[in-house]
């Protein structure tokens, strides 16, 4: 599901660099799945230097490693195995966590139904993935958790709310880094990695919010995110820049294009429409801070789709154990809440309240609407960055040409 050149056409207007393409090098590696084509993915995904390349047991975690002379290296490294896990990495200068989650598919299946599974192993892989991050962190002993937080704060009297902290925000503050489908295996294959560095910039308290002190490269995750299938298939996310109190929010939109007799081209286009307002309805409730409500049923192939995702959202294989929050934690999850509420506050009146529980897209937002390859399903998507255009009262109806 590779949507790069849909979404630099939505945001060309709103930055200034094309956001899938966004230098990474400041945490000392490339994510091949920001890379602006198939080739510069896959070389991104080589690794350079194979002969500095080996296994060790690293000296901060106490873990077994991949050590290699970049941070790129090491996690090409690791994600060459193809298997579900995750390793220390080592690299000139640091030591962080790579992860995987892998999950197969039927291929023999008809069209659709393949389609299906397809995205639920897309959504179980991230799922996995994460949940694997977080056991590699959470499980490091007490004295090589303190040892870690020394190494990276350089300081050696840290507090053990702090080291909590640290740990909790490394577990949060991963990158995606790769998304990968190997259909001659059937298999979909999803790393991520989490360093120091990475923890700076993002955070990510619950599936649905990018918190990032730089917004392009929040942004930039966020529609990797999006992209690649690893969301609802009707929701969307939430994107918050702290310091420059910057936001973005995407709502995004499925829809099953229904196989009853008529002309294809205008069952397709009825799918797009209907994709649209589902993207539409998701973007309210991300700027209402409410759930989303259906008037219409959904058809059976979304609906399916809807449930796996939540049937995966709840499964307690796929999740880490949890921690009890430091206490700073909760306190920064209870402020992005006031913001968000403030936000809201600040740019809705209650008519486009109004507007937005009927569908109604801001004018000032960006929507697309596509088919996937098969043509068995259609997505929509509306991003809506407040101030990146005339943020006037006005307000769209969802009409799949916009």
């Amino acid at each position: 599901m590779n949507l790069k050149l849909l979404w630099l056409t939505i945001l060309v207007g709103f930055c200034s660099q094309p956001l899938l393409a966004q230098d990474f090098s400041a945490y000392g590696f490339q994510p091949p799945i920001q890379a602006p084509t198939e080739a510069e993915a896959n070389s991104l995904r080589k690794v350079k230097n194979l002969a500095a390349v080996f296994s060790a047991v690293s000296d901060v975690t106490g873990q077994e490693a991949v050590k290699a002379d970049s941070a790129q290296d090491a996690v090409n490294a690791f994600t060459q195995k193809r298997t579900a896990g995750h390793s220390t990495i080592i690299f000139p200068g640091g030591t962080g966590f790579a992860a995987s989650g892998i999950s197969a598919y039927n291929p023999n299946m008809p069209l659709t139904a393949r389609r299906l599974e397809q995205r639920k192993a897309y959504l179980k892989a991230f799922e996995q993935a994460k949940r694997n991050l977080a056991a590699g962190i959470a499980e490091l002993p007490e004295e090589n958790q303190k040892k870690l937080v020394e190494t990276a704060m350089g300081d050696e009297k840290i507090s053990p709310e702090a080291i909590s902290q640290f740990i909790s925000d490394l577990s949060q503050g991963f990158v995606i880094y790769d998304v990968f489908h190997d259909p001659r295996n059937s298999l979909i294959h999803v790393t991520l990695v989490a360093t120091p560095e990475t923890k700076k910039n993002f955070r990510r308290p619950d599936d649905a919010v990018v918190i990032a002190e730089n917004f392009d490269e929040g942004l930039a995750q966020a529609l990797v995110q999006t992209n690649n299938g690893l969301t609802a298939p009707i929701g969307g996310l939430t994107v918050f820049a702290p310091s420059a109190d910057k936001w973005a929010f995407i709502g995004f939109g499925s829809a099953a294009v229904q196989k009853e007799e008529g002309p294809k081209a205008q069952r397709e286009l009825e799918a797009e429409k209907v994709a649209l307002a589902r993207a539409g309805l998701a973007l309210g409730g991300l700027l209402l801070g409410e759930s989303v409500a259906f008037s219409e049923e959904l058809e059976p192939p979304t609906a399916e789709l809807v449930q796996a995702y939540e049937t995966i959202a709840k499964d307690e294989s796929l999740k880490a154990e949890e921690a009890d929050s430091p206490s700073s934690q909760k306190l920064s999850d209870q402020k992005f809440a006031a913001r968000l509420k403030e936000f809201a506050h600040r740019e809705i009146d209650s008519a486009e309240r109004a507007n937005l529980r009927q569908g109604l897209i801001p004018a000032a937002a960006e929507t697309r609407s596509w088919k996937d390859a098969s043509d068995c399903f259609a997505y929509a998507a509306a991003v809506y960055l407040p101030g990146a255009a005339n943020s006037s009262a006005d307000y769209s109806a969802n009409d799949s040409d916009q």
